[in-house]
């Protein structure tokens, strides 16, 4: 039978002990208060450590999340609800966002299922309440979004996790130490087949300078069988669009050529892009694979068509100008000019519209040219909003007025290069 524990001979008369909270030593009640009050703090290293995590000086008022500012707008709840995308009431996803923000800064798993389960919720409404907070302005909101994803992603979310990825390529901050559990899930689902993370993995690898490993990824993603994976089909358009371009970086054009070919015949609307890119500036292929392009909605091949019906337009001027001289005008190339010239406008407002910033500046000069400054002004005025184009913008500006001469619409075209990045409209 054990012995009851003996006090210090400096406490005859005490025998009772607390024991100390943290490390479950036993001391005499006398001194337990002071020994137990120090004994709390953690050891050297552990204050050491978390000392460097913490923010270096005082943290800015702006920094600190209050979630009530950081939940999102009650009718974009109600519109994913109406969807059928969100898989619990308005009321509850609020409940759900203030109880999931008491966890802490970084949840661990076993947490974020306790409280999916409460709710009756899956992974994927982290990443689907993600998607609601980006689509605001507020910096708070936006905040949110990033730590859900991020546990979304802890939850083995395959959404979550290309998301994360892919914005950490498209802003080449892939070294940040919060994505070592993504990339390692990436890594994951790439190896049993996820096309989509074989394409983003492909773009990491080319991204590193290993065009061998990516070259080698996007040729196993587009030669991967149609599978049940959401979009696989797309995906492999996209992994041949990724394959043609690296093909061609390497100077292999006519690999390039074969691998948008595949897309194209997969109906795939960025290698009808790219095809584009390889043909003649007037050849008739050009104009077919843009106006293909351009059916799914590709913002830049509205701007190729704009920019192809502007070449063509003078070219049948320039033929004009060489009959003039030899006998009297045509008016059939006047009428072929004139249609081209309104061709050339209509695409480059569906452009314009969309935003590009190229389209913009182009159908001001066009406009400019015909006479009618100020809706030409109008769309100048928008793309002076681009700060990569204000310095162009401020040149027009400068020339707007000038008494004589029209702006020369073909130096428009180099603007802008037929190229766009599939991942970023993925």
């Amino acid at each position: 039978m054990l012995k009851p524990p003996v006090a210090p001979k400096c406490f005859p008369k005490l025998y009772r002990f607390q024991r100390c909270p943290r490390t479950s030593t036993r001391y005499p009640s006398c001194i337990a208060p002071k020994l137990a009050h120090a004994s709390t703090k953690a050891a050297p290293a552990i204050r050491r450590a978390e000392a460097a995590q913490r923010p270096k000086g005082r943290v800015p008022a702006s920094r600190v999340m209050n979630i009530e500012e950081a939940l999102p707008p009650r009718i974009l709840l109600e519109s994913a609800r109406a969807s059928g995308a969100l898989q619990i009431q308005p009321d509850d996803a609020l409940l759900f966002l203030r109880q999931y923000f008491a966890l802490g800064h970084d949840p661990t798993v076993a947490r974020l299922q306790k409280l999916c389960e409460v709710f009756n919720a899956s992974n994927t409404t982290l990443t689907l309440l993600a998607r609601v907070l980006i689509r605001s302005s507020a910096i708070q909101q936006k905040a949110l979004a990033q730590k859900l994803l991020f546990s979304a992603s802890a939850l083995s979310d395959p959404a979550a996790t290309k998301r994360l990825v892919s914005e950490a390529l498209r802003t080449s901050q892939l070294d940040r130490p919060e994505l070592v559990r993504p990339l390692q899930h990436l890594s994951t689902l790439a190896l049993a087949g996820d096309v989509e993370a074989m394409v983003i993995l492909g773009r990491r690898l080319e991204s590193q300078g290993d065009d061998t490993g990516a070259l080698e990824m996007f040729t196993n993603a587009a030669d991967l069988a149609p599978s049940k994976h959401i979009n696989s089909e797309e995906f492999r358009g996209h992994a041949l669009v990724a394959l043609g371009r690296l093909r061609e970086k390497k100077g292999d054009r006519e690999g390039a050529a074969e691998a948008f070919k595949r897309g194209a015949d997969m109906n795939d609307g960025p290698s009808y892009f790219e095809l584009a890119a390889l043909q003649s500036e007037h050849s008739m292929e050009r104009q077919v694979y843009l106006l293909k392009a351009a059916s799914f909605g590709i913002t830049e091949a509205a701007h190729g068509l704009g920019m192809y019906y502007i070449r063509q337009r003078q070219r049948f001027l320039d033929q004009l100008e060489e009959k003039e001289k030899r006998e009297r005008g045509s008016s059939d190339l006047r009428s072929l000019a004139s249609t081209s010239i309104a061709m050339a406008k209509e695409w480059l407002t569906v452009s314009a519209t969309a935003g590009f910033t190229p389209s913009q500046t182009t159908l001001a000069m066009v406009l400019r040219n015909e006479g009618n400054h100020e809706e030409g002004m109008g769309w100048l005025d928008q793309a002076g909003r681009d700060p990569t184009f204000a310095e162009a913008v401020s040149t027009l500006r400068e020339q707007w007025h000038r008494p004589s001469g029209n702006f020369d619409l073909t130096e428009a075209s180099e603007m802008t290069s037929l190229r766009r990045d599939v991942l970023s409209q993925a």
